[in-house]
Formats: structure tokens, C-alpha cells, sequence
């Protein structure tokens, strides 16, 4: 547990280091002014009850010649510095607590930061490895967790501990023997309670991890997919499981906030046990009343500051057990394998400096293994593209023509094998230029719930949108006069959540023109018009094949015909290209091609 606070801990920047460490000074301070204003109360009722304790007193005898007052007015004089140090005790408290809130929320949001910035520049196989559900609980939830339940509780266990050492300390110099009862029974009660829950504590901590993760799924599975249920009339799939995960959430939750509750009303009675039982003592067997009074102010009050400190230690120690997960899961995923964070400045995205591209993009014995697969998605492949040229690239399900223009892209980095560009190995700091020089137009466009003219200049920030860009690329896309003459609001109409306001080719029209907005050298095309009909399908083909020649053009499809016109065809089989040429020479050459044509009775 502690291991894995000590690297959160180092993983802190300087300035959160120096913020933390300020907090801490805080709460020492606090602590002590606690144990001041606990002090402070035991001379003033000694003295109101027994005026004649002031001359016994050496202090208070000085004190009082000091500031040349009778007895009265010393009496007077020292109640208002009690009232003033508990005001000021209560002050300090205040802004003690301001603190912590702000460092909290301060904290939060730059961890929460830190690992936004972790999860986006992370590379794509990361992210076919990982849920977005669980990602986004992790940013929303765990990250809270984290914060405070693993930080907030260390710096309350501190807190707690030293206000409950300074006035244990007080304590033991007014009456050592009642002290030590006083630790033994109300610490040791806490501490037989943390021993018996400690274990089933971090067991419900790990489960609630799992749970949020799957309740989180659940949102963004019903949610995403809320038409198609709404047709099938299957809502009551993600209702039942997400009440079944719920339950199980408020199930725990109740058991934990229970457990750290538990212990305070079991000390409340033995504190004030205690306290009655110091006052007949002292009354009935001593037969001190003078004494008892001040004793058991003293007492009142220590008893009425130490039980928030202990119940604090107590909570603080459950709650690190119960938050563990969230600490080791947090770290796990800002390490990733050891990787340093990407420390990209942001303006720096929209700087779009593409590499050149003028003779040839060529795959040299490309080998590519997915995670925890048992084959190659691709295998020993080899394919030289030409500057300007349009490929087509077509086969089964699960031939490695998605894995490969993945490569292309720059998504997906090869276990064997080089990208040459123009004769020169691509390497991992030349791909942020090549990504810049591509335009990527996949099947399902993503659309933000944003303007038709932030949706194509996606990703910029909306005061750095270059119009005549936006503009350019809408009519090369063929969409400016759908947008001028039927839009309401033309460039500035918000096209709804994913786009739901727009037909299929319209959404597919606006990938294009988003592609299209840096006026790129190269076009790829991942099956970017499978899922619409065959009239939309030619229309937005059509559009394409008129950029052959200005640009180079990759085009995975899945159906044939679309890709007719192409310079050349490469056919995958199972990882490997099978057969590549022109699309007349291969339907009399490729066996391969001919049953591709068979299979869409295409003659």
C-alpha cells in the first residue's frame, strides 16, 4: 500500500510536491493551535473556581503582576485569551480546510489532466486493447478516488496523528496514568476495528473498481446503441444488468461508509464513559472537588478534539485500503509499460508541416501480430504505391486489408519490416509528418455534436478555422451547395449528436471534405461507402476518382465495382497479397479475383 503511494508521490511535478508540502505544514500548524486551545481551558476553570491558585501559580502570578490587575479583572482577562485562541484555533481550522479543498480540486484536475493527455497520445493498439468505457471511468471516477482516497487519506492520517500525539502529550503531563487509559482504550478500539475489516475493505475497493467499469459500459453501450434497441424493443437487457451492477455498487458503498462510521458511536460512549467515570473518581474517591472541575473541562474538551482525529486516522486508513485499486490502477496506467509521458505541446497539433511525397510509398516485409492473436494479420508483405496513382485494395473478411492501411497510416507499427518514402526509411520521428500528408476517410465518420464547418476542420480550434480551407474542401467533397442552399445557418448548422441530422452520404461527404482540408497528397479510403447504397456509393466514388492523378489514392472496398477504375488492384488472402494488376487484366489472370467477382455476381 504504501509502495504504491510512494510512486504516485514521485510521479508529482514540483509544483505539486511544493503545494502538498505547504498542506502539511498547514495541518501541523492546525494541530497545534488544537492542542493550545485544548490547553488553554484547564488554568482559566482552575482559576474562576479557586481564585487563590493565581498566586500559587508562578506563571499565572507573573502574569498577573505583569499586567497590574486584581483578581477580577485577571480572571477576566484570561477567559477572553481562551475565547480569542479558540476563535483563532477555529480560523485556522477554517483556512485549513479551504486549503485542502483547494489543493483537492486542484489536484484532480491535473492528474485527470495528465492522464487525458496520457490516454490520447497513447498509440492506436492501445486502444484496441482497451475499452473506452472503462477509460472514461477511469477519467471521471478513479482519478476522484485516487485523490481522495489515496492522497487526502495519507495527509489525514498526518493530520489525525499529530493533533492525537500533541494532546495525548498534554494529557500525560496534567495525569499520565488516566493518558495512557485514555490512548489504550479509545486507540486500541479503533485499531481492533481497522485489524477485523482491513482485508474485506481492499477486497470491496477491487470489486467496486470492476463494477464502476461495467456500469460505465453499460451507459455507453445502451446509450450508443439506443435506436437499435429502441426497434428491437431490447432495453430491458441493459436495464436488468445495469440495476444487477448497481445494486452491487450501493451494496458496498453502504458496507464501506457503515464500517468507517461504525467505530465513532462505540468511542462516543466510551469517551464520555470515561469522562464520568475521571469525575467520580476524582468527586467521590479524592474527594477533590476544587481539582475535578478543571479536570474535567480538560478532559471534555481533549476528548471533544481527539475523537474527530482518531475517527479521521481510522476512516482515513479504511478508506486507502478501500481506494487502493484505484491508486495501482491509475499508476499502472500513467507508466504503460514504462513509456515517458508524451510531452507534446498542444498548440503544436494543428501544425500541419507534411513530409514529401513525390515518387513512392513502398511496405517492405511487413510483419504485424495483434495483440495476444496467434496468427499475423499480415505476413512478410511487400507493395510499392506510386506517387499519384490510384489502389485499390479488396478481399475476404479477415484478409489484413484494414491491418495494412492501418500500417500506412502510421496507426499501427510493424514488428518486421520498414516504410520507405520517396527512398528513405520512415521512423518514429518522421510520422507526425507523414500523418500530416494523409487524408484518412474511415467507414464510420466520427461527427462532434458541432458545427458543419468544425466538423470538417476537425480538431482546430474554432478561432484558427481557415474558411476559404472549409470551403475548398466542401466542394471538392461536393457539399457546398447542399450546405449553402439547404441548411439553415449553411456552415455555421449543427449537424446533432454523431451526426443524426444528416443522411449517410452526407455524413460520408463531410469525412471526405475533412480529409480533403489540409489538401493532402494522399487519400485513403477504409471501406468509406460499404454501408451505403449503391446510387450514394457511385455518386461519392465519383467524386473521388476525380482527385486520380492530383493525389494518391487508396481505396479499400467491398464492392468491386467502386474500385473499377483504379491503376491497380492488390487482392489479400489471409494476411499476404495473392495477386495485384489492373482491374480487366485481373478478372482474366487471378483466380483469386474471379471468385471475389463470383460472390457479388459481378460478370
Amino acid at each position: 500500500m504504501y509502495g504504491s503511494l510512494k510512486k504516485l508521490y514521485l510521479e508529482f511535478s514540483r509544483e505539486e510536491k511544493r503545494k502538498l508540502f505547504l498542506l502539511l505544514v498547514v495541518v501541523v500548524i492546525t494541530a497545534l493551535l488544537q492542542v493550545i486551545g485544548v490547553a488553554s481551558i484547564f488554568p482559566f476553570i482552575a482559576v474562576a473556581t479557586d481564585p487563590t491558585s493565581i498566586d500559587s501559580n508562578q506563571y499565572l502570578s507573573l502574569l498577573k503582576t505583569f499586567l497590574m490587575v486584581n483578581e477580577r479583572e485577571f480572571i477576566i482577562i484570561l477567559g477572553g485569551l481562551v475565547l480569542l485562541s479558540l476563535i483563532l484555533t477555529n480560523t485556522f481550522l477554517v483556512f485549513s480546510q479551504w486549503r485542502t479543498s483547494k489543493f483537492l480540486a486542484t489536484t484532480v484536475h491535473n492528474l485527470t489532466n495528465k492522464m487525458f493527455r496520457r490516454y490520447l497520445y497513447e498509440n492506436y493498439e492501445f486502444h484496441l486493447q482497451r475499452n473506452s468505457a472503462e477509460l472514461i471511468k477511469n477519467l471521471t471516477s478513479e482519478v476522484g478516488r485516487v485523490v481522495n482516497g489515496g492522497i487526502m487519506s495519507s495527509v489525514n492520517i498526518i493530520s489525525g496523528s499529530i493533533t492525537t500525539l500533541f494532546i495525548l502529550i498534554l494529557l500525560i503531563l496534567v495525569n499520565p496514568y488516566i493518558a495512557m487509559s485514555v490512548c489504550g482504550v479509545l486507540g486500541g478500539t479503533y485499531a481492533l476495528v481497522y485489524w477485523a475489516i482491513r482485508v474485506k475493505m481492499a477486497w470491496v475497493g477491487v470489486e467496486t473498481t470492476r463494477l464502476m467499469t461495467e456500469r460505465m459500459k453499460c451507459y455507453s453501450e445502451a446509450l450508443g446503441g439506443v435506436k437499435e434497441l429502441s426497434v428491437l424493443g431490447r432495453e430491458k437487457l441493459y436495464i436488468d444488468n445495469f440495476l444487477k451492477v448497481s445494486e452491487k455498487i450501493v451494496k458496498y458503498k453502504v458496507y464501506s461508509t457503515a464500517v468507517m462510521d461504525l467505530p465513532r458511536y462505540l468511542i462516543e460512549v466510551i469517551s464520555f464513559g470515561g469522562i464520568i467515570s475521571i469525575t467520580i473518581y476524582l468527586v467521590a474517591i479524592q474527594g477533590d472537588t476544587k481539582t475535578a472541575l478543571p479536570m474535567i473541562a480538560l478532559y471534555g474538551l481533549a476528548a471533544y478534539r481527539l475523537m474527530p482525529a482518531l475517527q479521521s486516522i481510522f476512516k482515513s486508513f479504511a478508506t486507502l485500503k478501500h481506494d487502493m485499486a484505484a491508486v495501482d490502477l491509475f499508476y499502472d496506467d500513467l507508466k504503460m509499460g514504462e513509456r515517458p509521458l508524451l510531452k507534446i505541446d498542444g498548440s503544436k497539433d494543428t501544425n500541419h508541416t507534411p513530409c514529401k511525397f513525390k515518387k513512392s510509398l513502398c511496405l517492405k516485409n511487413i510483419n504485424y501480430k495483434y495483440f495476444g492473436a496467434s496468427k499475423h494479420a499480415v505476413k512478410q508483405l511487400t507493395l510499392q504505391i506510386k506517387a499519384k496513382t490510384s489502389v485499390g485494395i479488396v478481399g475476404s473478411s479477415g484478409s489484413g486489408k484494414s491491418t495494412l492501411v492501418d500500417i500506412i497510416l502510421g496507426l499501427l507499427e510493424p514488428q518486421q519490416g520498414e516504410l520507405i518514402i520517396d527512398g528513405k526509411r520512415l521512423t518514429t520521428e518522421g510520422m507526425r509528418a507523414w500523418q500530416n500528408n494523409i487524408g484518412y476517410v474511415p467507414q464510420v465518420i466520427f461527427l462532434a455534436d458541432s458545427s458543419i464547418r468544425e466538423n470538417i476542420a476537425f480538431g482546430i480550434p474554432s478561432n484558427q478555422i481557415d474558411q476559404r480551407l472549409v470551403e475548398v474542401a466542401a466542394k471538392t467533397a461536393e457539399l457546398h451547395d447542399f450546405i449553402v442552399n439547404e441548411l439553415d445557418g449553411g456552415y455555421a448548422a449543427i449537424v446533432g449528436e454523431r451526426g443524426v441530422r444528416l443522411s449517410g452520404g452526407q455524413r460520408q461527404r463531410i469525412g471526405i471534405a475533412r480529409a480533403l482540408y489540409y489538401n493532402p497528397d494522399v487519400l485513403i479510403l477504409d471501406e468509406a461507402t460499404s454501408a451505403l447504397d449503391s446510387p450514394t456509393e457511385q455518386s461519392i466514388i465519383d467524386s473521388v476518382y476525380k482527385l486520380a492523378h492530383e493525389k494518391t489514392i487508396v481505396m479499400i472496398a467491398h464492392r468491386l465495382t467502386t474500385i473499377k477504375a483504379c491503376d491497380e488492384i492488390v487482392i489479400m488472402e489471409r494476411g499476404v497479397i495473392v495477386d495485384q494488376g489492373e482491374y480487366e487484366e485481373l478478372t482474366k489472370s487471378s483466380e483469386s479475383f474471379r471468385k471475389l467477382l463470383l460472390k457479388q455476381n459481378i460478370k
